[in-house]
């Protein structure tokens, strides 16, 4: 067994060290002949890996050494099926090379020139290869450093976006304790942090509102729609400041906009149908306080502006049944009382009118309800309660001429009937 150990031992270092059989076919396609000797031989090399760089090693005769690995390829003049392998290394010392070849039976040796062709063919990819290894390098690096930029980038983006948050926050927290002058600049600082907070811009604006700058109100709010078009209570709030300021063509488009982004809150019904309350157009008033009582979303607001539509388009007793849809929503709301009585004061109900301008006045004393109760009684002929009501409705407006001149006449009937 020994034996059989060294025998082949010795036959790879034959095999190693002398020109014998190394072989490997190659098809002729994958091969690019660079010279045709004069026997006609082919010698080319193979264009999917033919050349390898091994890199620097040390011999102790020679010194430093550089080892090149090329795959040269041979070819006899008649045959066209492909390529016979020779395996060359090359041994670079400084600008000298010694050339070690293993190859194929049966094919002459490639010479010199042969070989120093090859030569540069390899050192030549070899160059090649290392140029673009270290393109490739290079670009890697870049795209790690890129990398290393985009994550910090982004960790600084978070951070200004909490920040902007965080002063966001702030803001809110000024803004309910009304001190909207600092709750401005706390906005401002959430901005510089995060430019595209449209939080930031919602809640400017409606400290600008509230310090009753509304241009600036304004622009606050369509910058925070630029940048999150969902924002309906922009939209909203813008058309508040131009409700309030009686624009209500631009209201009805801002309040019709907000509505477009959210079909379910009835706050966006109740100011839409306001609008067309003040704007005396009470029967597109009447159409949008419908659609939100048909949603099943409407509240006390809702129905009692609906009653107050429908008093206005002098259908009394659909005011009426709003009105009563009002009480149940909020049974303590002093307006649903007083407009109920005077749906019923118009119909000449003046027992039912009295009898809601009571739980009116039960709720708070209103110079206008007594007034009012006053004159009810004056149709009625009680003239001694009506002038009660007048007393008292003076005592809380005492210059009040409308009421005076109620009393008078009310006054003259009373001595009148004595």
């Amino acid at each position: 067994m020994k034996k059989l150990i060294l025998i082949l031992t010795a036959i790879f270092a034959f095999l190693t060290i002398s020109h014998t059989n190394v072989s490997a076919g190659v098809f002729s396609e994958y091969v690019n002949v660079f010279y045709v000797d004069s026997n006609g031989y082919k010698w080319g090399y193979n264009t999917i890996e033919f050349a390898r760089d091994y890199g620097n090693n040390y011999d102790p005769v020679n010194g430093n050494y550089h080892l090149v690995y090329g795959s040269l390829c041979v070819a006899a003049p008649n045959d066209k099926l492909g390529f016979e392998t020779f395996g060359i290394k090359y041994y670079v010392y400084g600008s000298k090379w010694k050339a070690e070849i293993s190859g194929p039976r049966g094919y002459p040796q490639p010479s010199n020139a042969i070989l120093q062709k090859f030569y540069n063919i390899c050192m030549d990819n070899i160059a090649k290869q290392k140029t673009a290894a270290e393109k490739a390098r290079k670009e890697q690096q870049e795209k790690e450093r890129k990398q290393r930029e985009e994550q910090q980038r982004r960790k600084d983006e978070q951070s200004q976006i909490q920040e902007s948050k965080d002063f966001v926050s702030e803001g809110n927290t000024l803004a309910s304790d009304e001190n909207y002058a600092e709750a401005v600049n706390r906005y401002k600082s959430a901005i510089a942090k995060n430019p595209y907070n449209a939080n930031a811009y919602f809640g400017l604006g409606v400290a600008y509102e509230k310090l009753n700058n509304t241009q600036e109100a304004i622009k606050a709010y369509k910058k925070s729609i630029s940048l999150n078009p969902m924002s309906y209570m922009s939209y909203n709030n813008i058309g508040v400041i131009y409700a309030k300021a009686k624009d209500y063509p631009n209201a009805i488009k801002w309040f019709s906009e907000a509505m477009n982004h959210n079909s379910q809150d009835v706050q966006l019904y109740n100011n839409l149908g306001r609008v067309y309350v003040d704007s005396k157009d009470f029967g597109k008033a009447i159409e949008i306080y419908n659609k939100a009582v048909a949603l099943g979303r409407d509240n006390g607001t809702t129905c009692l502006f609906l009653g107050i539509a429908y008093y206005e388009n002098q259908e009394y007793n659909k005011a009426i049944e709003a009105y009563k849809k009002a009480i149940k929503h909020d049974p303590k709301n002093f307006y649903v009382y007083h407009n109920m009585a005077e749906s019923y004061y118009m119909q000449k109900k003046y027992d039912d009118a009295v009898e809601f301008y009571k739980k009116a006045l039960k709720i708070k004393a209103h110079e206008e309800t007594y007034r009012s109760l006053g004159n009810t009684y004056y149709e009625m002929k009680k003239y001694k309660k009506a002038l009660e009501m007048f007393d008292k409705a003076l005592e809380l407006k005492p210059n009040n001429m409308e009421i005076i001149k109620d009393k008078e006449k009310t006054l003259a009937a009373f001595n009148a009937k004595r």
